[in-house]
């Protein structure tokens, strides 16, 4: 359910990064531009700074559009799981592999939730951008 909520936000808020930037895929200029952010972000790196915030980078595009496909993927395989589990999470068969990928997505989806967190509160205290400003719901 929240999965679908957050879908709607995404098609409907208008302060969300455009779809095309958070799933730029199959786009070549899409492409670029994420390579030219992504070795921006790695110069800024080097330097041991962030690079200037931007809403709309390319690179946190990306990276939030794939954090939403894990997500989807987790509550598919989870309602996929629901739907034929025979009450044995350790059965074998489709049950089986159903678990191992649903299981081994909520390690993925764990350890993108850490580095997003991370992340956050590295721009936070860089005074990069402020937290509240990432939590604001407040229409720009």
């Amino acid at each position: 359910m929240f999965i679908t909520l957050f879908w709607f936000g995404v098609i409907f808020r208008k302060r969300q990064a455009p779809s095309g930037l958070m799933f730029p895929w199959l786009s070549a200029v899409r492409l670029s531009a994420l390579w030219s952010d992504t070795k921006l972000h790695v110069a800024a790196i080097r330097r041991m700074r962030l690079p200037p915030y931007d809403d709309h980078a390319p690179l946190a595009s990306a990276i939030h559009g794939l954090g939403l496909l894990l997500v989807t993927a987790m509550a598919a395989s989870g309602t996929i799981y629901y739907f034929i589990n025979s009450g044995n999470p350790d059965a074998g068969g489709l049950v089986g592999v159903v678990m191992f990928i649903h299981l081994n997505l909520a390690n993925l989806v764990w350890a993108y939730l850490i580095g997003h967190a991370g992340l956050a509160l590295v721009h936070h205290f860089s005074n990069n951008l402020r937290l509240a400003e990432m939590w604001s719901l407040r229409r720009d």
